[in-house]
């Protein structure tokens, strides 16, 4: 194609502006399918150690109808729709040890859905439920971490 005597013109980059720790986790998060520069929820990682529930207690401890507080990260949000036609949530809640499905149904969502979202950190207020075998969770409430 091209011969070695040919010359190459230098490739000149604009500058770019500075990026934030966030953006850069959710690149390498998009691009690589894991976090490599930190973890979203490091920032909040002392009040996520402190809090008496967390994701991996919840699994092996929870009992079916109890209401736990718990904080992390909403990983993945599946939005589907009822049969009445409202739209609900399955999402993949994840703390800095482990992960568990949140259910969200519509009223909840609505009031809600402005915060959950993929990639936001935040407590819930939920039910312990048991489906297909596992333990998930209801969502009653949520918040921004």
């Amino acid at each position: 194609m091209l011969s070695s005597s040919e010359e190459y013109s230098p490739i000149h980059l604009a500058p770019s502006e500075p990026v934030t720790l966030r953006e850069k986790l959710s690149w390498e998060k998009e691009l690589l399918g894991l976090y490599i520069s930190g973890h979203p929820l490091e920032d909040f990682k002392e009040k996520l150690e402190n809090q008496k529930n967390n994701i991996k207690n919840i699994k092996e401890k929870g009992k079916k109808d109890e209401i736990v507080v718990i904080g992390g990260m909403i990983e993945n949000a599946r939005e589907i729709l009822t049969k009445n036609g409202d739209k609900m949530l399955f999402v993949k809640f994840v703390d800095l040890n482990d992960e568990i499905e949140v259910v969200v149904f519509p009223k909840v969502l609505r009031e809600f859905a402005d915060i959950l979202v993929d990639d936001e950190c935040v407590v819930i207020k939920a039910r312990v439920s048991t489906r297909n075998g596992e333990k998930s969770l209801i969502a009653e409430k949520a918040k921004k971490l």
